[in-house]
């Protein structure tokens, strides 16, 4: 089971965000960090986030976090759809 400490579950959204230099949005700094990572060819990234447009240059905050709740929720954190880098560092 997933236990993601940057969603509120009483609310149902996210709790902060991480914001890089170039303007992209993440939901957590896991998938900061390993968006950086990735970049310096030192792990592969998870891909769960690669289909959205995360950056705040081309793309408006509300449809960004409308996307990153699509994909990163209860009910994807409880299937077999849970991303990697979830079940990775937040699994319990």
């Amino acid at each position: 089971m997933i236990k993601c400490d940057f969603y509120d579950y009483d609310l149902k959204q996210w709790r902060q965000y991480e914001l890089d230099l170039e303007m992209n949005i993440y939901p957590c700094c896991f998938f900061y960090l390993d968006k950086r990572l990735e970049l310096n060819n030192k792990k592969s990234s998870d891909t769960a986030l690669d289909h959205i447009d995360n950056s705040l240059k081309t793309n408006k905050l509300e449809n960004i976090l409308k996307e990153f709740k699509k994909v990163l929720n209860e009910d994807v954190w409880n299937s077999n759809k849970c991303p990697a880098l979830c079940k990775e560092t937040c699994e319990r």
